[in-house]
């Protein structure tokens, strides 16, 4: 896709964590943003912008997903959360997105999820057994929805996630664990809407 191009663009999870950055960002680079937001209130440190739109609801409503997915080009999808959030939420996304005839969705995961398990350390394999397996198995679900999908889907997988100011680079290749700030997460999340380099495909991520 051409980079100078402008979308409009569906955020989900953009109330916290790397889906504030991604938001924050795009805004910056002159996309339009529709975010669905349970409480609008975490969004009130936003400067006011005509390119953001902020539509209080819950993405387990199908009807407020759909309000979105509807006039949007692009999918951004950070959900995150307790119980089964990331799967079912991502679940009625995709449904919409068919309904709607969008394509590209970009997804954050985690390292840990589906194979990037074995690529991890010692250490890490054992926190996501005592400390996240329940998150962790929510967003496995997650992922096999995307790669059953049939659309055109990119999922990043972050290592530990950090507040810290932008690093600018990133690993790729043999993430085994590390730590990437969020706001890195949101760049490179922002750069697949033009590349394919991951389109169909999970990627690991961490800071060099």
């Amino acid at each position: 896709m051409e980079s100078s191009k402008k979308f409009t663009i569906a955020l989900f999870g953009g109330s916290q964590g790397v889906g504030k950055e991604c938001l924050k960002q795009a805004l910056d680079q002159g996309h339009e943003i529709i975010t669905l937001a349970r409480d609008p209130k975490k969004l009130q440190d936003i400067p006011k912008n005509e390119n953001l739109t902020i539509i209080q609801g819950d993405v387990f409503d199908q009807e407020k997903v759909d309000e979105i997915i509807s006039k949007s080009e692009i999918v951004l999808n950070s959900l995150g959360g307790q119980g089964n959030v990331c799967s079912k939420g991502t679940e009625k996304i995709i449904k919409s997105m068919k309904q709607y005839n969008l394509r590209r969705i970009i997804t954050c995961s985690s390292l840990g999820v589906g194979s990037s398990y074995y690529d991890c350390s010692y250490l890490v394999r054992l926190f996501i057994f005592l400390i996240i397996s329940k998150p962790i198995s929510d967003k496995n679900i997650q992922e096999d929805l995307l790669f059953n999908s049939g659309l055109d889907f990119i999922t990043v997988r972050p290592a530990g996630l950090t507040n810290g100011a932008s690093i600018g680079t990133f690993k790729t290749e043999n993430v085994s664990g590390g730590r990437i700030p969020r706001c890195d997460v949101a760049t490179f999340m922002l750069k697949q809407i033009y590349s394919d380099d991951y389109l169909g495909k999970a990627v690991s991520l961490a800071s060099v």
